[in-house]
């Protein structure tokens, strides 16, 4: 008989970060992260931050990304910030045009902010605004990035 440990091996193996191939694989790369001020993109700048890449990084708390700058911006990271509110379409399209005028394209494109709205549907019935800006942050604002860098469109 096939052991439990042997099946959860198989079926869920082990993953690990190899520091080496990450480095190999984005060595003198832009990268565009959008969220980084809390979670995921926050340990994302992290885990970058002493590798010789550009990081360009997105979020709404100018505070945050400052510190972030000041933390892991070093002689092999540069890191450039730029607050923007996604769910404002308008401050996407000026971010894109400025990324575009600056010669900042990225190569790798990480959409990492996310809205949710934690509350049932029945107490949100008169809050449309919380599903337009959760459609917008999730969805509009980065197929509006997707589009601008990597589809030869215009912002």
């Amino acid at each position: 008989m096939i052991g439990r440990k042997f099946i959860e091996a198989v079926l869920f193996p082990r993953r690990t970060l190899s520091r080496e191939k990450l480095r190999k694989a984005v060595t003198g790369k832009t990268i565009l992260i959008t969220g980084v001020t809390y979670g995921i993109g926050e340990v994302l700048v992290r885990q970058l931050s002493d590798m010789p890449v550009r990081l360009l990084l997105m979020a709404r708390t100018v505070e945050k990304l400052q510190a972030l700058q000041k933390e892991y911006g070093n002689n092999e990271t540069e890191i450039i910030c730029f607050p923007v509110d996604l769910y404002q379409r308008e401050q996407v399209k000026q971010v894109i045009v400025r990324l575009k005028e600056e010669g900042y394209e990225p190569d790798i494109l990480i959409h990492n902010a996310g809205k949710s709205i934690v509350r049932p549907v029945e107490d949100a019935t008169d809050r449309f605004h919380d599903y337009t800006r959760t459609m917008a942050v999730n969805y509009e604002s980065p197929v509006q990035l997707s589009l601008a860098f990597f589809a030869c469109s215009n912002p």
